[in-house]
């Protein structure tokens, strides 16, 4: 069982969707990008599906691991999904002027979330892959003074394959998110309304259908 300590490191480390504007209100040329399937992408990578179809979940400590492991951390290493396998753990981290997502009132009025240069006497808990981000932003590792990492238990017994608007099967053996958007892409040339539906589906399935603040 996750204990309520543990769901409240992890709402802690919540900071949701961001857009992030590095320059404002000046005229700079541009390339428009796009990446393909974000949320759904970071969920298999992180390999959420197994923790959300498991019996059960625990956390171990994973200090010494992810001190290891942020100490050699390069850009590179994360266009590798063997090196997502790393990032499911919560680091419990001393800001010293590191490159942190925060939530606070920027204009007066309103909390809002901001990237910014960090530094707090009093220890933060932060998600794994926020932890990386910092020290590929920052250069240098933050301080972790605790880390733990979540293992998802056995799967659960008595999941029963589902059909998807009558047109797609879904096996709970498989990854959930890698799926339906192979599903998606497959079906785009020919029912492009089955496609859009996926895209819905696979993006609303990623986020913000397991948090709920009040």
């Amino acid at each position: 069982m996750v204990s309520n300590k543990e769901l409240g490191i992890a709402m802690q480390a919540y900071y949701g969707g961001r857009a992030e504007d590095r320059i404002r209100r000046t005229v700079v040329p541009v390339v428009l990008t796009d990446f393909t399937s974000q949320y759904p992408t970071v969920n298999a990578l992180l390999g959420n599906w197994d923790a959300l179809t498991a019996e059960d979940a625990s956390f171990q400590d994973w200090t010494q691991e992810a001190r290891k492991m942020l100490s050699a951390v390069e850009l590179e290493d994360t266009f590798s999904p063997e090196f997502w396998k790393q990032l499911p753990f919560f680091g419990l981290v001393l800001p010293d002027n590191d490159v942190f997502p925060v939530r606070t009132v920027y204009n007066g009025r309103t909390h809002n979330i901001g990237l910014n240069y960090l530094t707090s006497k009093t220890p933060i808990w932060f998600a794994g892959p926020e932890i990386v981000a910092a020290k590929l932003l920052g250069r240098k590792a933050p301080l972790i003074l605790k880390a733990i990492r979540l293992f998802p238990g056995p799967r659960q017994s008595g999941l029963t394959d589902s059909r998807l608007a009558n047109m797609v099967d879904i096996n709970p053996e498989h990854d959930f998110f890698t799926y339906v958007i192979e599903q998606k892409t497959l079906h785009k040339p020919t029912n492009k309304s089955l496609s859009h539906f996926l895209k819905i589906l696979a993006n609303s399935g990623s986020y913000g259908l397991f948090v709920e603040v009040n």
